[in-house]
């Protein structure tokens, strides 16, 4: 652009609202809005409750599996399950039994993809199928 160019802007139309709108009781995002106002309670309510109860709930998950990595996985896991799930939960006072049934079953789910691994490894090694090794180095062999 030149410095002798000046910019002209086109002047804004103001906005309009229709008459039947005006007229109406209830504006049409009135529902969403209030929708929006339950989620928001419902996230708070999941944020105060995860935040009450997160160290016995880690702690129970801890003394199953022994794990902090896998531990934070499931606290994480069960976190979003709580919140999908919280209209489900009749009281605050009931959270902590819900979200530790919550986290048991997350806990024996993994077992179970863990032992199928570990089934499925010894079938691969029975069949004479090289087992694939990665250091952390992350250079892969085979043997």
């Amino acid at each position: 652009m030149r410095g002798d160019e000046t910019i002209t802007r086109r002047p804004r139309r103001p906005h309009v609202i229709s008459p039947a709108l005006l007229s109406s009781a209830v504006h049409p995002l009135d529902a969403n809005l209030a929708d929006m106002g339950d989620r928001d309670n419902r996230s708070e309510r999941v944020s105060r409750l995860l935040l009450k109860h997160r160290a016995p709930l880690y702690g129970f998950i801890f003394s199953c599996l022994r794990n902090h990595s896998d531990s934070d996985d499931v606290l994480q896991d069960v976190a979003l399950a709580v919140t999908q799930s919280i209209d489900a939960l009749r009281s605050d006072e009931e959270f902590l039994p819900w979200s530790r049934e919550i986290a048991r079953r997350r806990v024996l789910d993994g077992s179970r993809d863990v032992a199928a691994a570990v089934e499925r490894e010894e079938i691969l090694q029975s069949e004479g199928v090289p087992r694939v090794v990665r250091p952390p180095d992350g250079r892969v062999t085979i043997g």
